[in-house]
Parts: structure tokens; sequence; C-alpha cells
């Protein structure tokens, strides 16, 4: 879940220097979440639950931060990311050429949703 830092952080880096494109940067950055979602639901299907349980606190860290930094709601997030469904179904593809098999036990809007922002 490196990729989810890497996919992420620039984003908020250049957003504060180039605020006039902060939509760009927000959609990259919550397109960072979706294929952090994907690698979530590629360790379920490997059953690796200790990589499960880091990934999801990473993933959790990630998610916080991006609402934070582009001050978003998870409402807003799964709006974006489902804007395009043919980008949201191309990124599923990807994903699953470099992480191979997976399992979507919940939608990326029911993963999202689950996440307890308040812990």
């Amino acid at each position: 879940m490196d990729y989810l830092e890497a996919a992420i952080n620039p984003n908020i880096v250049a957003k504060n220097k180039f605020p006039d494109h902060l939509m760009n940067y927000c959609q990259n950055a919550i397109s960072g979440l979706v294929a952090g979602y994907f690698y979530f639901q590629g360790s379920l299907f490997l059953q690796n639950y200790k990589m499960c349980e880091i990934n999801y606190k990473l993933f959790r860290q990630m998610l916080l931060k991006v609402m934070k930094e582009f001050n978003i709601v998870p409402e807003g997030i799964v709006r974006l990311a489902y804007q395009n469904n043919d980008t949201f179904n191309y990124m599923r593809e990807e994903c699953k050429k470099s992480i191979g098999n997976y399992v979507e036990d919940k939608s990326f809007k029911d993963f999202i949703y689950s996440i307890d922002l308040y812990k």
C-alpha cells in the first residue's frame, strides 16, 4: 500500500502550490483511494489477514487525510469516485492486472461508509 501514499501525498503538496487546480488534485487523490480499495480487496482474496489489518489502517489514515486536506466528506468522495463509471471500471481492471484476483466484499461506497472516522 506504499502506492496509496505515493498516489495521494504529491496531490496534497501540489494543491497547496497550485490552488487553481484543486479539483484535479482532489480527483487524483480519490483515484488513489479507489486503487487502495482494490488493493485491500486483494489482501482479502489472499486471506492474508495481517496484511488486511495493515492495509485497512493505512487506507483509513489516508482517507482521513484526503478528507481534511480537500475539505470533502465521504459522500463527496464516493460521488467523485463514481462520477465517471468508465474510469472506475478501468481502474478495477488495471488493479486486477497488478494485484491479481480480489473479492469485492463491499462496494467502494459501502467500504468508505463502513470506516469508523472517529476512532
